[in-house]
């Protein structure tokens, strides 16, 4: 039910801008004229059917539209982006992966991690 009510919402996606009516073909709608909650909503539905809030090797895991931030324990940074890559696909979505042992960027923030502090 879910999957059909994910369906029909993102059918015929229509916006106003600057006197014009225009039609989205393509993608999941998440611009200022769309629903940023249905769009959360899409990524959680692939989210919770692969339980990557319990993975062992995540513990922390967070995302807002189409970007991902997630600490995972690996041997390298290799390994880690590998991991994320074949655990969670969103259908119509494509994530572009990245990974670093000292920073990374979400949304309009750079995170740094201090190797040398324990957690």
């Amino acid at each position: 039910m879910f999957r059909k009510a994910l369906s029909i919402a993102n059918e015929n996606l229509m916006c106003y801008f600057d006197g014009k009516i225009y039609q989205q073909v393509r993608e999941l709608a998440m611009g200022v004229a769309s629903s940023p909650d249905l769009a959360n909503l899409y990524g959680c539905f692939f989210e919770d059917r692969v339980g990557i809030y319990l993975h062992s090797d995540i513990p922390f895991y967070r995302r807002y539209i189409d970007n991902c931030l997630g600490l995972v324990y690996a041997k390298d940074e290799l390994s880690a982006k590998h991991l994320l890559e074949n655990l969670i696909t969103f259908d119509n979505c494509t994530i572009e992966w990245l990974a670093s042992d000292s920073y990374m960027i979400f949304l309009d923030m750079m995170l740094f991690f201090d190797k040398d502090k324990s957690l």
